[in-house]
């Protein structure tokens, strides 16, 4: 992922191709080439699987404040990818929020009283929350 966007990313202003086998992905653009070796798929764990039927509504600017509010010790270590993350939770109708940089740990909840959401728990990007949280309102 990182190597490939390294390479796009500095790649000539011309049509880039990409072609792909089991074992290599091979990029070529204007008089460059590369060959990046390839993962198998079937090597990683799947994606659970997510009930589209459930959702939660809730306030931008709650949302926005409860992400301001952890995305601070979010961890930018990548070899400790978990940490990279926010863990998010709904049970009894409140909203959580964990973040922690294994030396800070910061937690913020807010109350959902008209979810009728089960209760869930995941772990999303802290990357990811805080580009949202600065999206304009």
């Amino acid at each position: 992922g990182k190597l490939f966007s390294e390479i796009v990313k500095n790649l000539p202003d011309a049509a880039v191709h990409v072609e792909a086998t089991d074992e290599q992905a091979f990029v070529t653009c204007d008089t460059s080439s590369f060959s990046i070796r390839a993962l198998n798929a079937e090597d990683f764990p799947g994606f659970p699987r997510v009930d589209v039927h459930q959702k939660i509504e809730i306030p931008f600017h709650q949302i926005s404040t409860m992400v301001k509010r952890v995305s601070r010790v979010v961890s930018k270590d990548e070899s400790r990818a978990i940490l990279t993350g926010v863990l998010i939770t709904l049970e009894a109708g409140v909203l959580r929020m964990v973040a922690t940089d294994s030396y800070s740990l910061a937690i913020t909840d807010a109350p959902l009283p008209n979810s009728s959401a089960d209760e869930f728990h995941a772990v999303i990007s802290g990357s990811f929350l805080s580009e949202i949280a600065s999206l304009p309102k």
